[in-house]
């Protein structure tokens, strides 16, 4: 019964990053199916229940995916973990790329008006 209640409570804490949060999820989903404690779930209820847990940008990545597979793939728990993952990576690569170009920006305006 704990187990029921803390994956029921789980939620992604505010300074954990999304690989941080996908590994606890792993984590409790593996005790679950060795405890057994809610019997066999199907991989789409634990992906749908993760999905729900996350900025939409994660869902839609995961829409992403499954478009470029073929829309009928249906992935896997570790597969979407992954893609999750993958997209957490790019949006990290995407605001530094930004962050970057900003204070490039910055520099050169400041250079102009010497």
């Amino acid at each position: 019964m704990e187990l029921d209640k803390e994956y029921a409570l789980m939620e992604r804490k505010k300074e954990e990053s999304v690989h941080e949060f996908t590994e606890r999820f792993r984590e409790l989903v593996t005790r679950i199916n060795f405890y057994a404690a809610y019997g066999n779930v199907p991989d789409f209820v634990r992906i749908q229940d993760i999905l729900s847990k996350l900025p939409p940008m994660y869902h839609e990545a995961v829409i992403e995916a499954r478009y470029l597979h073929g829309v009928n793939k249906e992935f896997t728990l570790t597969e979407v973990l992954h893609i999750l993952r993958e997209a957490e990576r790019f949006k990290k690569r995407e605001e530094a790329s930004h962050n970057n170009e900003t204070s490039q920006c910055y520099s050169n305006n400041k250079r102009g008006r010497r």
